[in-house]
């Protein structure tokens, strides 16, 4: 059990090991970024490094999970109260059951039930539905990093129902809330409409793209209300990290024919105003 301040929250996208992708580039600057999130009430971080197919960012499981303990050691001998899971921002590609076949990719804890995958920028790809439908079938459940930022979703934030239909949960960035208008508002549609899961920071960094939830938590709770945002920031990241299995949420709006139709064969396959969220988070320990 972590206690910060009273407040405490669990971060699911965050980049904060050094030198593998565009997040740190030295182990001082990932220990500050975890002691920034500790001081804005964060009590647990996955460590959530880009994982591309190829090029500059391919990094691998073999990679990653040796750093991850390393950063654990650190933060342990700096006295810095929080926890670090292994994770990764899978890229999405039409292999990716073969590349977690293969083990280069990682879950969420390593443990084979969550994993987090991020959508090409400019589109939702015509094999996504499968690679979600695939993943589920093999008791995997996909959660898609911030969809609100893909430009087929900001500009049409309604084609995410695909994405949940097919069995995926979905992540929102905190920081969305100050980009652009289209991203900003498909956040605000996302949130406000039930499809979303999480709320995460993906930090990059100490100085931009920090990683803070707070400023945003209250923002949010006016939409939706202090419970709901409980449960993005506290409950349903605490069930991810312990292997808790959970459903996709219901949406709060009536689907198209298209829509129903495809539910139904899924189906045969499968406080407004500010708040502080002020109860302490139980997370599983750490892994080794």
């Amino acid at each position: 059990m972590h206690r910060l301040g009273g407040k405490a929250v669990i971060d699911l996208h965050a980049h904060v090991l050094p030198g593998v992708d565009d997040g740190p580039t030295s182990w001082s600057e990932s220990v500050e970024m975890v002691r920034m999130a500790a001081a804005d009430g964060i009590a647990a971080i996955a460590a959530t490094s880009h994982m591309m197919p190829d090029g500059a960012f391919a990094n691998r499981r073999t990679t990653l999970l040796p750093l991850v303990s390393e950063l654990q050691e650190r933060l342990r001998r700096q006295g810095v109260d929080v926890a670090v899971y292994p994770g990764g921002e899978v890229y999405m590609s039409p292999d990716v059951i073969a590349r977690l076949e293969r083990k280069e990719v990682l879950t969420y804890n390593d443990a084979g039930r969550y994993i987090l995958l991020e959508l090409p920028a400019t589109e939702v790809p015509s094999y996504a539905r499968r690679v979600i439908e695939d993943l589920v079938d093999m008791g995997i459940r996909p959660i898609i990093a911030h969809p609100e930022r893909n430009a087929e979703i900001s500009h049409k934030p309604q084609i995410a129902r695909q994405l949940v239909d097919a069995g995926a949960l979905l992540q929102v960035n905190a920081g969305s809330l100050r980009w652009r208008h289209a991203t900003r508002q498909a956040a605000k549609y996302l949130l406000t409409r039930g499809y979303v899961h999480f709320l995460a920071t993906d930090c990059h960094g100490v100085y931009t793209r920090r990683p803070r939830l707070s400023p945003y938590v209250a923002i949010i709770a006016e939409w939706i209300g202090a419970d709901a945002v409980r449960k993005l920031v506290r409950d349903n990241p605490a069930a991810v990290l312990a292997g808790r299995w959970l459903d996709p949420p219901e949406i709060k709006e009536k689907p198209g024919l298209g829509a129903r139709l495809f539910g139904a064969l899924r189906g045969a396959r499968q406080e407004r105003g500010r708040v502080n969220v002020e109860y302490a988070v139980g997370v599983p320990p750490s892994a080794p």
